[in-house]
């Protein structure tokens, strides 16, 4: 199923960047870092060449002819039914570059030509995601740093996070995690229409990971400090990101694109994303 909506497409490059660094590459490796391009392909594609026998060109970047996907149906919403597709582009450095109203994948190993307006001297990583979210009518760029990589063997770090430039070079902080046992500490002192949220959102989890099953059902009775002793039962970090949270980040960013689309440094001032039941 493709993304329909410019929204849909950011979540579900979002969700595609969580699964590669959550569960790494395939075969147990971990991603060295990467940024994906959300943006008008027609305009960032519009003029391309042939560099050489093994890469081709355009106005804002150069990527290699066996990274491109131009001629395939394959889409960032499909992360799931094909990992292993999707997978492939992030073996190398570059960006994964993606359609803004489809989410279909035109390449990965996408070299960014032009860091003028690089939002710091950061590494290159950094220098060429911020750069690209004010070129070809600016672009809306999430980057993840190599740092934060892991895979099944080896989970993210405590309160890692993605960098995100909304079609700006200035960052903001997307958390990929959180950390459960912070949710059930302050589980105790929640409201009862806030617990009963919570539960509802576990359960979204806990389908995907049935770990956690046990610890849902004794939070659902108050049991927070049986539910604490399930933790070592499940990942130490379970994925809970609320995509009502992400929706709404997202609609705020887009609600800014068309009044600031040729501005390249502003501070749009968004709130960072965390569970929305834990504030």
């Amino acid at each position: 199923m493709t993304a329909t909506t410019r929204s849909e497409v950011i979540e579900s490059a979002f969700a595609a960047a969580r699964m590669i660094v959550t569960e790494g590459i395939g075969e147990g490796r971990q991603a060295h870092g990467f940024f994906i391009v959300i943006g008008d392909t027609a305009t960032i594609f519009a003029e391309h060449w042939r560099r050489d026998v093994d890469n081709y060109e355009c106005p804002y970047g150069t990527w290699r002819i066996d990274y491109d996907r131009r001629d395939r149906d394959l889409y960032i919403s499909q992360y799931e039914t094909r990992k292993k597709a999707i997978c492939s582009l992030f073996f190398e450095d570059g960006a994964v570059v993606v359609d803004r109203d489809t989410g279909r994948i035109h390449c990965g190993g996408f070299f960014v030509k032009n860091t003028t307006h690089a939002s710091c001297s950061a590494g290159a990583r950094h220098r060429a995601a911020s750069s690209m979210a004010t070129q070809a009518g600016t672009c809306y760029v999430i980057l993840a740093s190599e740092s934060i990589c892991g895979s099944v063997h080896c989970q993210p770090p405590a309160r890692a996070a993605f960098t995100a430039f909304p079609y700006s070079n200035e960052s903001r902080h997307v958390p990929i995690q959180e950390d459960l046992s912070l949710l059930i500490s302050k589980f105790k002192d929640m409201p009862p229409n806030k617990r009963a949220e919570v539960i509802i959102e576990l359960q979204k989890v806990a389908q995907e990971q049935p770990g956690l099953q046990p610890t849902v059902d004794h939070l659902s009775k108050g049991e927070t400090t049986a539910a604490q002793a399930t933790i070592d039962a499940v990942p130490k970090y379970v994925r809970i990101l609320s995509q009502k949270a992400v929706a709404r980040y997202i609609e705020e960013a887009k609600a800014q694109e068309e009044h600031w689309s040729q501005v390249f440094s502003i501070n749009f001032d968004f709130p960072t994303i965390r569970f929305p039941l834990l504030v």
